[in-house]
């Protein structure tokens, strides 16, 4: 019973932390995958079919719940560790059909996860710079880990071994991501040929390394001149510098600049002196000859559509270009509609569609050779400029 509460316990500050970090905002949260830390919580129903001698059980079922701590090695792989009261099974005697005492199962392991679907697709690079590594949407992946099983009895007729039994399992599930970090998942597990699980879930992702493209929450709104200070006299002794001053320039004081080397050209600066660099957003593409994104470029335009919301006042032109094969004209219009389809699929994730406009080029403005594949690849392009 104590065991119990304990865990219970634990599963409401879980919830309690979960809550408290959503109720703050997202203003710590990365939406890069890599190197995240996550905590979660889930309830299930277990099949329990101990092989006793002499007993058998009234009903296999057991209501179970479980707490489970991990963290993201890369986009296709996380560790993983849990603990969880799997429930109770009672059991009558043979020959007398009398209950002759329950058993509680109690279970704690480690193990991986490896992802083999997601239904944005995997970007098959770590760096931290692909905004798109989201673990959102719909995944599927399996686990295998060592378990260590202990189940107690509550009568002293029953003669079970105290000590755990460490095992290896394995499971299988289906999850599905939301990008402000929280995950829902339904998977069913099997421990041993006498335990099994099938539980439902969730999971919250807690910030991890920041990126030269993720970055904490931007606002344009307090942008300014940097303030002209006056600088001190020398003094024999040496002095701290003072909070108000600006080193790098962007506009915001050091007091609460969380990016003290913003570089002094940064066009999107917001209250704590972090910037966006769209010159550094993955490329986006479309099927072949079509306007139709991608789902990597899809989950991509959603990450940014979260980021424009931290530049309320920032306007975007977005400017598409083709490579300079086929016909000019069809280039052009094929150009028109790409620009179009980025602008709407911004505006259907929340964007003002006055703070975009759309403008295509055609095969006019070539940044590489079109004589060669990579030099029509670099041609095909999407570029997002701020507007003046």
């Amino acid at each position: 019973m104590k065991r119990k509460i304990t865990l219970l316990a634990l599963l409401s500050s879980t919830l309690l932390n979960a809550w408290i970090a959503s109720a703050r905002g997202e203003d710590e949260v990365d939406y890069n995958l890599a190197s995240r830390f996550y905590a979660g919580a889930g309830l299930g129903i277990a099949r329990l079919a101990p092989d006793v001698s002499g007993a058998s059980t009234k009903d296999e079922t057991g209501i179970g719940y479980s707490l489970h701590f991990g963290y993201d090695i890369s986009e296709r792989f996380s560790i993983e560790g849990a603990i969880a009261d799997l429930g109770d099974v009672t059991l009558e005697s043979d020959s007398t059909q009398q209950d002759i005492g329950s058993l509680d199962y109690f279970q704690y392991g480690i193990s991986g996860l490896g992802y083999f679907y997601n239904s944005h697709g995997f970007s098959g690079s770590s760096s931290e710079e692909s905004p798109y590594q989201l673990r959102s949407g719909i995944s599927l992946y399996g686990r295998l880990g060592l378990s260590a099983m202990d189940i107690s009895s509550s009568s002293s007729n029953l003669n079970i071994d105290g000590s755990p039994d460490i095992k290896l399992f394995g499971s299988g599930g289906l999850e599905y991501g939301w990008s402000s970090g929280y995950t829902a998942r339904a998977e069913l597990t099997s421990f041993s040929t006498d335990v099994q699980m099938l539980s439902l879930g969730f999971s919250k992702r807690f910030g991890g390394a920041r990126s030269s493209i993720s970055q904490t929450p931007h606002n344009t709104e307090q942008k300014a001149p940097p303030p002209t200070a006056k600088k001190p006299e020398p003094k024999a002794s040496v002095s701290t510098p003072a909070l108000s001053t600006d080193l790098d320039g962007d506009g915001i004081n050091n007091n609460i600049d969380r990016c003290p080397d913003t570089p002094a050209t940064a066009t999107m600066v917001n209250s704590y002196g972090c910037h966006l660099d769209l010159a550094k957003l993955p490329a986006i593409k479309f099927q072949t000859g079509s306007a139709e994104l991608t789902q990597k470029s899809q989950a991509l335009l959603a990450w940014l559509a979260r980021r424009l919301q931290d530049f309320p006042t920032t306007k975007l032109d977005v400017h598409a270009h083709t490579d300079g094969q086929g016909d000019t004209d069809a280039n052009q219009r094929l150009s028109e509609r790409r620009a179009e389809a980025v602008v709407n699929y911004l505006i259907a994730k929340g964007v003002s569609a006055k703070r975009l406009t759309a403008v295509g080029f055609g095969e006019s403005q070539p940044i590489a050779d079109n004589s060669t594949s990579e030099g029509r690849q670099r041609n095909r392009r999407v570029e997002f400029h701020v507007a003046e």
